[in-house]
């Protein structure tokens, strides 16, 4: 029987639900008075989203310009880089500028030394061919005869030759009249054979 008693106590403390309908409510309870301690409560809350969103935009814009000096930082770079490649581009256009003046003017030097070297090949062979001229004619005439008719146009070359070394043209002037004095010694020589008479040296120069 206790039992029954302390049950009966306790289902009577226990609070009774009550289900009350919107439309039950009588129209002059149906505005709500909110205590000012709610309204500071909301506010709070109110303030603690600015301050949240604040921050998110700080750390936003912060965001934003460590991006901007990230792209300025390589934007310099790439301008850096684009700089230094026309640099070496020049560097290279100037090299092959160089290089090929220095291969005309190495050219132009080795074109003007095989020239040189050719004239001087045809100055030899020119004195050459006028040396054993001047030998064939002195084995084939003058030595048969003890005077030499020609001797002064001889010495005049000899001469020309040894103030002119290499430079054969020079002498060219005076083989005509050298040439002139062999035909006439020749001549001469000729008719000495034909007619035997004696020959007049002072005549052929």
């Amino acid at each position: 029987m206790g039992n029954l008693a302390s049950r009966t106590a306790d289902a009577s403390t226990e609070p009774e639900i009550v289900q009350i309908d919107r439309s039950e409510i009588p129209e002059a309870y149906k505005n709500v008075f909110v205590s000012e301690d709610v309204i500071r409560r909301a506010h709070g809350d109110l303030n603690s989203n600015n301050v949240t969103r604040d921050e998110s935009a700080s750390k936003l814009n912060e965001e934003l310009a460590r991006q901007q000096q990230e792209n300025k930082r390589l934007q310099e770079q790439i301008k850096a880089m684009q700089e230094n490649s026309e640099l070496q581009q020049r560097k290279t256009e100037a090299a092959a500028v160089s290089a090929a003046t220095t291969a005309s003017v190495v050219t132009s030097a080795e074109a003007y030394k095989q020239q040189s070297q050719k004239n001087q090949e045809d100055i030899k062979e020119s004195k050459r061919v006028f040396e054993e001229t001047v030998e064939k004619v002195e084995k084939q005439f003058f030595n048969r005869q003890k005077e030499n008719a020609c001797e002064k146009n001889e010495k005049d070359i000899l001469d020309c030759f040894s103030k002119n070394p290499n430079k054969v043209l020079a002498c060219k002037n005076l083989q005509y009249p050298y040439e002139h004095c062999i035909s006439v010694f020749n001549a001469a020589v000729l008719k000495e054979k034909n007619t035997s008479a004696p020959m007049n040296y002072d005549s052929m120069n």
